[in-house]
């Protein structure tokens, strides 16, 4: 079961907090998971954007919390997007952008605990194979 949770067209100031009821049971002695999508509203955002997020379930009153986590969208950039398990990027313009890229993902991996998205750790390897 999926969930999603649009993110507004134009930035929200942070801290952002946007909540959803759902409805999701998981028998007695059984293993089950839910998907939860966070990305922009309108899918026509040119450049990737990252975001970071704390998710709390709530259940009878009782709350639990999972995070910080660390998510980067594919934004709908032709040339830079991932693709299977790396990224493409390709007619790079600006370098510099790249070292500035690399520096904010390895700033949202530093995070202390935070899990990071498959995404946004093969954004790391594929910049860092890059020399950035």
């Amino acid at each position: 079961m999926n969930y999603d949770f649009p993110m507004p067209d134009k930035l929200p100031k942070t801290p952002y907090e946007k909540a959803k009821d759902i409805s999701f049971t998981v028998e007695d002695n059984k293993i089950d998971r839910l998907t939860l999508t966070v990305g922009p509203e309108n899918h026509g955002w040119e450049n990737p954007w990252y975001g970071v997020a704390d998710i709390v379930f709530e259940h009878d009153g009782t709350k639990a919390t999972v995070g910080p986590i660390a998510v980067v969208d594919t934004g709908g950039d032709a040339e830079f997007h991932p693709k299977d398990d790396t990224w493409v990027i390709k007619n790079v313009t600006r370098p510099a952008c790249l070292d500035e890229t690399a520096a904010l993902v390895n700033r949202l991996m530093a995070i202390p605990d935070v899990t990071v998205s498959k995404e946004l750790t093969s954004l790391r390897d594929k910049l860092t194979s890059m020399g950035h």
